[in-house]
């Protein structure tokens, strides 16, 4: 149908009264009914408002010049300078400057990298925020998202029950049951706040972290970025990481444990660095095979180091005490105990390798070491050695700054 142009510049005069300050400008429409003096019009086909700088359209649309509000029904499609906005249906609240969208909406930046989906939508220009609620999905892409090769690292997608998206400050926040997604990091907590330029996640209400055979939780998280790859997380109050090791040679998975008031992981990707506890810091390592003997390490600090994403090498200082097991093949036996205020730890794929004490004890006192041999089978032993004498149980003391080879 021809374009009704002379009713469509009547109708912009119109709005143009209506408007406490800019005008909110009907561009086009092929069919238009209703009560200009009641200021209720039904447009139809190919219809486009402008307000200011941005743009919206849709094939179904009734506008309301007093309330100063178009609820488009025929899709739905709001651009700024920002990006788009796009939706099954949609208001627009002219005196508000504040767009609504309901039914598969979706809000992505001018470059197509952020994108807000949820059943509903609602962007406030004046404020430059956006919330989402209804199924929400932030999704984050740092690479070309043309590009069907970007590594999965280049993505991040985070689910919650709600969103709040603020457009100028370049900050997300997610509440309800969040679970982001970047590479082999996974993520879960109640609370999130994303800083895309930043690259950094801040998380509350029992955050969890997992990567690889690595996971972290604690009571609040900070997770970091660089260049894509993950680099530190930081936990503080009832901190824990975990990290189970699989040995391709020995087939023996073990275990390590680090706990503390705060603790830092520092990451390679997704290769684990090193765990530094702070704060009654506890490290556990054992083999997943034997979790009755837990090796022990207490101390005010502990850091265990990775090489190659295993425990390679660990370190506790501040009234340092280990307990660790010594095994003969299969059979136990013994333990050690060792207090100091540093206890180097090595570590082997078996398992704890050798232990190593320095400094003073609490009190002033020595380092030491103390090893408790256990009581053995006399049938086994005889096989072994070739008589039926039984070992009994033995202390036999380890002088400080020595270094304890397990067997």
């Amino acid at each position: 149908m021809k374009r009704l142009l002379p009713a469509l510049l009547a109708l912009a005069l119109c709005g143009a009264l209506f408007a406490q300050t800019r005008p909110l400008v009907l561009q086009s429409a092929d069919r238009m009914s209703g009560s200009k003096t009641q200021g209720l019009l039904t447009l139809q086909g190919g219809v486009k408002f402008r307000y200011d700088d941005a743009t919206f359209s849709t094939e179904l649309a009734k506008w309301n010049q007093n309330l100063d509000q178009v609820n488009c029904s025929g899709g739905f499609r709001f651009d700024d300078p920002g990006g788009r906005l796009s939706a099954e249906s949609g208001i627009y609240d002219r005196r508000n400057d504040k767009a609504m969208a309901q039914g598969a909406a979706r809000l992505r930046d001018s470059t197509g990298n952020l994108r807000l989906d949820g059943d509903r939508i609602v962007y406030n220009r004046r404020t430059s925020l956006a919330t989402a609620e209804g199924n929400p999905k932030l999704t984050a892409v740092e690479a070309d998202s043309s590009d069907p090769k970007a590594l999965r690292w280049d993505t991040l997608t985070i689910d919650a029950r709600r969103f709040e998206v603020d457009r100028e400050g370049k900050v997300a926040r997610a509440t309800g049951q969040v679970f982001a997604v970047r590479g082999d990091l996974r993520v879960w907590c109640d609370t999130g706040t994303y800083r895309w330029e930043e690259g950094t996640m801040e998380l509350s209400g029992s955050p969890r972290a997992a990567v690889g055979d690595v996971e972290i939780s604690g009571k609040e998280m900070r997770i970091e970025l660089e260049k894509r790859r993950l680099k530190r997380i930081k936990v503080a109050f009832d901190a824990t990481g975990r990290q189970r090791a699989f040995d391709r040679k020995t087939r023996k998975t073990q275990c390590s444990q680090v706990d503390g008031d705060t603790l830092e992981a520092w990451f390679d990707g997704e290769r684990p660095k090193a765990f530094e506890a702070r704060g009654s810091a506890v490290g556990r390592f054992y083999e997943e095979e034997k979790g009755e003997y837990v090796n022990r390490a207490d101390g005010a600090f502990l850091r265990l180091d990775f090489r190659r994403g295993k425990p390679d090498r660990g370190m506790v200082t501040g009234r340092a005490k280990t307990v660790y097991y010594h095994f003969d093949e299969e059979a136990l036996e013994g333990r050690n105990e060792a207090i100091g205020d540093t206890v180097e730890l090595g570590f082997s794929p078996d398992g704890i390798r050798s232990v190593q004490i320095r400094g003073l004890a609490s009190g002033g006192a020595p380092a030491s070491g103390i090893y408790y041999g256990e009581k053995k089978d006399p049938a086994r032993d005889a096989a072994k050695a070739g008589d039926g004498r039984e070992r009994k149980e033995s202390q036999d003391r380890l002088d400080a700054g020595t270094r304890q080879e397990v067997r």
